[in-house]
Parts: C-alpha cells; structure tokens; sequence
C-alpha cells in the first residue's frame, strides 16, 4: 500500500514540474517555437528592424539586438544613422570620403551632449546628442539623435535633421518629447546674415528610433483673417491675396500682397509678419519685412525693399 502511495505521489510530482516547465517555456520564449531565438532569426522572419546601432528587430512584441564587437561606453563613441547612413563616431567625430578617392571629407562631429536623461523609463542615464555634419562646402547641417544606455555601453538612433549653419540654443525633455531649441533665419535671408529667429523642433522616442513630432500649421483662411484685419481689405486696388509659407511647429510667416493700388508713386505692396501658435491659439507676430512695386518711371517694376519715388 505504501509503494503504490509513494508510486502515486511521484507520478503527480513529475507531471506537475513538466506542466510549469511547459508554462515558463510558453512565457518567455514564446518566439522560439516559431524558431526565432535572435536578430538574424528575426530578420529572416520578417521583423521590423529599427534604424538604430546596434539594429533592433522587433517580431510578435519581442526585440532582438544584432549583436555587435565596438559597442563603446559613451555617446561619443557609438554609431547614428544619418540620412540613411551608419556613422561610427570615434572620439565624438566620424570621417568618410565623399567619393572614392576624393580629397573631400564627409564629417560628422558631436556638438553637444545633453546626458542624465530617462528617455525610456528604466532608470538608465541616456543622453540627447546634437550632431553636425560637413561635406566639404559652406554648409553645417545640424541633426537631433538619442544615446540609448544598455548592459554594453550606448545605442546610437537615427537622427533627425533640423537646420543649416543654425544657431543651437537650449535642450529640454518632457512628458516623453523632447524639444530642441535653436535660431534661424528668416527664409528671404541668405546665410550672411544672423540668426535672429527662434524655433523649435520637437522629437519623440519611440523605445528604437526617434521621430519627429508633427504639429498642424497655420492655415491660409486664418492668415487671411488675421493680416486683414491688421493691413486692411483690398478697398483702392485691384486684389488682394495672403500666403503662407515656411511654417514650423509653433512659427510660421504670413504675406499679404495688394496689386494695382491706386496711388500715385506704388502699384503694389507685399508686408511680412510673423505669426506665433501660443496655446494652439495663432496670433500676429512683428512685421519683418515690406516690399513695393512702383508705378512706371517711379522706381522697380518688381517687389523690391526701396521705396518708389
């Protein structure tokens, strides 16, 4: 009696311990059944691969890493993917050649290192890294990315363009987006001049990548009302027409233009203004620029800045 008891009692023991064997095989490595156990299985099996280094593919909810040898340990000395195009920063910079055997270099620098920030939540201290990069003109074309800390040191993103030959200002991270603050110049200006205008630009992280964060621009039918109701109506021309042109994210430029004014000296005037989204609220901004078009023999035919005779 007591074998069978003892037979009994082992025979339960053995199916339980296989039932939670089974269970934590089905928890944990639920993609192994389907044969996917790392990147290169994940790859093949049609997961999405995230455009960061080392890359990341991402299968039924489950990311893999592709596993790589020059993982270093700070965002200077990792890799971001520009345009499409993997750098290995050494140091804080990156050199290719433009075209083989080319005397031009494509340059990639660190700029600046924004570090101690909580991008994805586990506590680790990433970093938001300001790039640039050279080609060997005039240009200096400025970009946004992430260092991401892991076990190995830091995955460098994508990274976002934001401007040429700006003037970088403050970084800042909140409620998960992060807002890169920098100045430009007015779209009329060429690069002689200043940087006077701020903007911003806004990223997201997504746990992989960044990406940049789209906000509604300023429509055409509420510039029109708002630089009417500052110029005026077309009551001594022929038409009158608003444009808008080079919005981003809470900036934006609206142009009023009057043709075939009844006036002695101008036949035309173009006015410029600024328009500020304030608490997705449009309001005008400063005027930043006049132009005029003269009546016969009484200065340009063409909008220009001089004023007509």
């Amino acid at each position: 009696m007591n074998k069978l008891i003892w037979l009994l009692f082992t025979t339960i023991t053995v199916v339980v311990v296989l039932l939670v064997v089974y269970i934590i095989s089905e928890n944990t490595g639920g993609n192994s059944k389907n044969g996917v156990d790392n990147f290169k299985e994940c790859e093949k099996a049609g997961g999405k691969i995230a455009e960061s280094y080392p890359r990341q593919c991402v299968l039924a909810g489950q990311v893999y890493i592709e596993e790589v040898d020059d993982l270093d340990k700070g965002p200077e000395n990792t890799s971001y993917m520009i345009d499409g195009e993997s750098f290995k920063l050494v140091n804080g910079q990156a050199e290719k050649e433009v075209a083989p055997g080319s005397a031009s270099k494509d340059l990639v620098r660190v700029f600046s290192v924004t570090p101690d920030v909580d991008l994805d939540g586990d506590r680790d201290k990433d970093a938001i890294v300001i790039l640039t990069r050279t080609s060997g003109g005039s240009g200096i074309f400025y970009y946004i990315a992430v260092a991401v800390r892991v076990e190995q040191g830091y995955l460098g993103t994508n990274a976002i363009f934001v401007g040429d030959r700006i003037s970088p200002q403050q970084v800042n991270f909140m409620n998960n987006t992060i807002a890169f603050n920098y100045a430009d110049r007015y779209p009329w200006e060429s690069f002689n001049q200043g940087t006077s205008v701020g903007k911003t630009k806004y990223v997201t992280f997504t746990g992989s990548s960044i990406e940049e964060v789209e906000k509604e621009g300023l429509s055409v039918s509420v510039a029109e009302r708002l630089m009417k109701r500052k110029w005026g109506k077309c009551e001594e021309c022929d038409s009158v027409k608003v444009d808008v042109f080079d919005g981003e994210n809470d900036t934006s430029y609206a142009s009023i233009t009057y043709d075939g004014l009844k006036d002695d000296s101008k036949s035309g005037l173009r006015i410029v203004n600024v328009v500020h989204n304030v608490n997705n609220n449009w309001t005008l901004g400063d005027t930043v620029k006049k132009q005029y078009q003269c009546q016969l023999d009484r200065g340009q035919q063409e909008f220009g800045d001089e004023v007509c005779i």
